[in-house]
């Protein structure tokens, strides 16, 4: 609880699915809630996708498990190779 997965502004190339717990999903300037996330919810693969830097920090609201996948992983699971 209270530790923050990702941080708005940096360089990011995993994505991320929430396997137990909640997350907050907040932007700048003002830690603004724009989302909870919940078991099965993924986060994080706009970065991945785009490139670009991550658009929000993604903070566990309680004792939380993701599953952290990186690019490789992620290009295997979009291409349909194992």
């Amino acid at each position: 609880a209270g530790e923050v997965l990702v941080r708005e502004g940096a360089t990011g190339r995993t994505s991320f699915v929430v396997a137990r717990g909640e997350v907050r999903v907040s932007v700048a300037p003002d830690d603004r809630e724009v989302a909870r996330l919940g078991r099965g919810d993924l986060f994080g693969e706009m970065s991945w996708l785009t490139g670009e830097p991550r658009s929000a920090t993604v903070t566990a609201v309680c004792d939380t498990v993701v599953f952290e996948l990186d690019d490789t992983t992620l290009r295997e699971l979009a291409s349909g190779s194992s």
